[in-house]
């Protein structure tokens, strides 16, 4: 198995269980684990700018900021480094590994699937601010206030209902 399919499988089954409020446990490793690889992929097909080499956080302290990111996957990957240690997840560290590696696979040119769509349009809808406000003056404030007021568990259904019947439309990418 290419190592491109194995992170768009272990984000899709993240993408799948984060819906459904599931175990954030595995949520998080396998967003995690997404991540890596597909961020290793994007650097070596010449992309920047991700998660772990943004342009936000200051080159000298960019190391720090990985390994605070990483840190989380670590301890629950690696039971000899603390066993009897204790840790609380960031559900904002989960996120940011789905959407940064959906941004992944938008840049190395791959067409987002229906559920990292349909995670995007969730994080955006339940955080207005995210979206630009020029695309939020073409949604109407009907349709906007419908959508989210979806819940989160039958987001994804609903999602893939809309897109398979075509309400939505354009070849959508994402670059953060």
């Amino acid at each position: 198995m290419p190592k491109f399919d194995a992170g768009r499988r272990q984000l899709h089954t993240a993408i799948q269980l984060w819906f459904r409020d599931d175990d954030t446990v595995s949520v998080h490793t396998l967003a995690a684990a997404a991540y890596e690889i597909l961020h290793n992929l994007s650097r070596l097909r010449g992309s920047k700018n991700l998660l772990f080499d943004t342009p936000l956080v200051n080159d000298s302290a960019r190391r720090d900021f990985v390994k605070h990111l990483k840190a989380p996957a670590q301890f629950l990957k690696h039971a000899d480094r603390d066993p009897y240690g204790t840790i609380e997840l960031s559900s904002l560290h989960t996120e940011a590994f789905t959407v940064y590696s959906i941004a992944a696979i938008s840049k190395m040119g791959e067409k987002l699937s229906t559920s990292e769509t349909a995670a995007l349009f969730w994080l955006s809808f339940s955080n207005p601010q995210l979206i630009e406000e020029g695309v939020r003056k073409n949604i109407r404030p009907e349709v906007f206030q419908q959508i989210s007021s979806i819940p989160k568990g039958r987001f994804l259904e609903f999602f893939s209902q809309a897109w398979e019947a075509g309400r939505f439309r354009g070849n959508f990418t994402f670059t953060p």
